[in-house]
C-alpha cells in the first residue's frame, strides 16, 4: 500500500485525495495546509492534518484543529508526495522532498524544470522511459493533458496543429479572480501552452493562442490539424479511448450543461476530453473540432497513474485500475 502525502488541498488536491481513496493500492496518510478554513475542517474529518511550517501549525491549532506536525514530518512518513500547492510553492517544497529522499509528483502550474520528466499517461504507456528511475514527475496542465490525449496516437502524422484556447477565467471557488465581464487575450504568441505540449512532443509543429472568458465550467479548444497525406485518422479512433468522451449527434449540450449532467454519474466529474461529434470535420488532410476540458478533473487520473509510474509499476495496468476505480468510460452517458 503506497502511502501518499498531499501538499495542498485546493481544487485539484481535493479531487486527487478522493481519487486516491478509491485505489486498491494507495492511501492518503495526510494533508499539509497553510491556513485554517472549511477545507481544513474537511481534512480533519478524513485525514491527518499537517501545517506546512510551525507557524502554520500554530494558526491551525488556534482554530481548534488537531495537527500532526509539519510538512517536514508528512514528507518523512510518505512514500510519495503529491504537491498540489499553488503555483510556485512546489519549487520551495522540492528542497524538502530532496532532503527527505521522498519522490514527488508536481502539477502543471509549475515550470517543467521542476521535474525529471513531464508526464502524460497516453504518451507514457507507449514510450520506453523508465519512470521508476525518476524522482520527480510533473503532470502537465489540464489544457496540455487535453491536447496530448487527443493527438497521442497521431502526433507523427501531424504536419501542423493550431489550437485556440478559450479558457475559463476562474474556478468556481475563486471569487477573487476575474475577469467577470470581459474576454482577455494572451499577449504571447504562441501562448505558453505550445511550449508545454512540446515538452511531451519536442518535434511537433504547434501554435497556440489563448483568451480568458467569464466562465467557470470548462476550457474550450478550437483545433485545426493539418495531417500528412497518408493519415487515415478518423473520429472512430477517438471513440475507443476511455479518457475521451464523444458527445454524439444529435445531442448538443453545452459545456455548462455537461458539467451539470456529470452529477448523475458515479464520480460527479468529467475526467475525459469532451468532443462534440457535430464539430468534427475531416476533409483530405485537415481535421477540425471543438473539445471541452474540465480543468478540475482531467489531470486527476494522470496523477494517479503518475504515482504508480514513479513507483516503477506498469502504466498500462495502472490505466485499467484507475479507469475502473474512477468509473472512467468512453461515454458520459453511463
Amino acid at each position: 500500500m503506497k502511502k501518499v502525502g498531499l501538499a495542498g488541498f485546493g481544487t485539484i488536491g481535493r479531487r486527487v485525495a478522493n481519487a486516491v481513496d478509491k485505489q486498491p493500492d494507495m492511501t492518503v496518510i495526510g494533508v499539509a495546509k497553510k491556513t485554517p478554513n472549511l477545507a481544513s475542517n474537511t481534512i480533519q474529518g478524513k485525514y491527518k492534518l499537517y501545517g506546512v511550517t510551525n507557524e502554520d501549525v500554530g494558526k491551525l491549532e488556534s482554530a481548534e484543529l488537531e495537527t500532526h506536525g509539519t510538512l517536514n514530518k508528512l514528507t518523512e512518513e510518505s512514500d510519495i508526495m503529491v504537491d498540489v500547492s499553488p503555483s510556485g510553492y512546489g519549487e520551495k517544497n522540492k528542497e524538502l522532498y530532496k532532503d527527505k529522499n521522498t519522490k514527488a509528483i508536481f502539477q502543471g502550474g509549475e515550470q517543467a524544470s521542476i521535474a525529471d520528466e513531464s508526464y502524460n499517461t497516453y504518451i507514457a504507456v507507449n514510450d520506453d522511459t523508465d519512470y521508476g528511475e525518476k524522482d520527480y514527475l510533473r503532470v502537465v496542465s489540464c489544457n496540455t493533458t487535453g491536447i496530448s490525449r487527443l493527438i497521442s496516437d497521431i502526433q507523427s502524422q501531424i504536419q501542423y496543429i493550431h489550437v485556440t484556447l478559450i479558457r475559463r477565467a476562474a474556478d468556481p471557488n475563486e471569487p477573487q479572480k476575474g475577469p467577470i465581464n470581459d474576454i482577455v487575450r494572451s499577449t504571447n504568441q504562441p501562448s505558453h501552452h505550445a511550449e508545454d505540449v512540446n515538452e511531451l512532443f519536442p518535434s511537433l509543429n504547434i501554435h497556440t493562442m489563448a483568451v480568458k472568458a467569464p466562465i467557470t465550467t470548462m476550457h474550450m479548444h478550437s483545433i485545426d490539424i493539418e495531417l500528412r497525406n497518408k493519415s487515415d485518422f478518423q473520429l472512430s479512433q477517438l471513440k475507443q479511448k476511455n479518457r475521451i468522451n464523444v458527445v454524439p449527434e444529435p445531442y448538443d449540450e453545452t459545456s455548462g450543461q455537461l458539467s451539470e449532467l456529470a452529477i448523475t454519474n458515479s464520480s460527479g466529474s468529467i475526467f475525459g476530453n469532451v468532443i462534440w461529434e457535430d464539430t468534427f470535420q475531416r476533409s483530405q488532410d485537415r481535421v477540425r473540432l471543438f473539445q471541452g476540458i474540465s480543468q478540475r478533473d482531467v489531470t486527476v487520473p494522470e496523477t494517479i497513474d503518475a504515482i504508480r509510474a514513479i513507483s516503477g509499476e506498469s502504466i498500462e495496468e495502472s490505466m485499467i485500475t484507475t479507469d475502473e476505480s474512477l468509473t472512467i468510460k468512453n461515454s458520459m452517458y453511463y
